[in-house]
């Protein structure tokens, strides 16, 4: 009668180092591994398995190849859990894999989601970055709840203030030619995408004292218009539109006209 095939033996043969892989040849096939894996499963020349536990030995060479590309993953910055599962899911790891390479890297203190999301919260106030954008981004990256209501412990008010405040006084510069209303539309939709909250950027945009000079882009702007021959009233509309008072635009036709 045939022994069954789990009692078969699996000699180990010779172990040969290549790189810093280890090539492990035995009486029916041949791995490759890395040296922690030689320790913990006890690799080594002469040793015998059952064929059901050189399997399980198969296995954990095959989360050490994920680990160790997961690792070099890591290398360029910090990941979140839901970023290593999405690589290791693009790289065709299964579930159990996937699980216990995550595992492992927890235990290494390779991952942790809470450290990841303090760090991300310190660089984007670094980079004047406002707490909703912040929020939206840990959130594509899988941060839970729990982690995100840090972002409003760790910014405050004054320092989304602070923040707002120097990107307007930068963007100032750049906006006198437009009209005070256009100005303010475009500095808060700046702060706006960069996730501020609307009642802060009223707030400070109220300290600051605006100053217009369009004339030239007013001018500009009508050369355009009459260009396109469009009537006196609509001409006054659309410049209207644009945030021009209507005594400059009166202004500025009155002078067009007249040369």
């Amino acid at each position: 009668m045939k022994n069954n095939i789990n009692n078969e033996i699996v000699t180990i043969l010779k172990v040969v180092k290549k790189g810093k892989k280890y090539q492990v040849v035995t009486n029916i096939d041949e791995l490759e591994c890395l040296e922690e894996q030689l320790v913990d499963d006890r690799i080594f020349k002469g040793k015998n398995f059952t064929l059901s536990e050189w399997e399980e030995v198969k296995k954990h060479q095959e989360v050490g190849f994920y680990f160790s590309k997961t690792l070099n993953y890591l290398s360029y910055k910090l990941r979140t859990t839901k970023e290593i599962i999405d690589y290791l899911k693009e790289n065709n790891a299964d579930y159990v894999i996937s699980k216990k390479v995550i595992e492992k890297l927890v235990d290494y203190r390779l991952l942790d989601d809470t450290s990841y999301t303090k760090q991300y919260i310190e660089t984007q106030i670094k980079n004047k970055k406002g707490p909703k954008l912040i929020e939206f981004n840990l959130r594509q990256k899988g941060i839970g709840n729990k982690d995100l209501e840090l972002i409003y412990e760790l910014y405050s008010i004054e320092e989304q203030k602070d923040n707002i405040y120097f990107i307007i006084e930068k963007e100032l510069p750049k906006l006198k030619t437009y009209p005070i209303v256009k100005q303010k539309e475009k500095i808060k939709s700046k702060l706006l995408r960069n996730g501020f909250l609307e009642p802060h950027i009223t707030n400070t945009l109220n300290l600051f004292k605006l100053e217009a000079d369009v004339i030239n882009r007013l001018e500009k702007d009508l050369n355009l218009l009459i260009r396109k021959e469009y009537p006196i009233t609509k001409i006054k509309q659309k410049l209207y539109q644009k945030g021009y008072s209507m005594s400059d635009i009166n202004s500025c036709l009155k002078n067009v006209i007249n040369d």
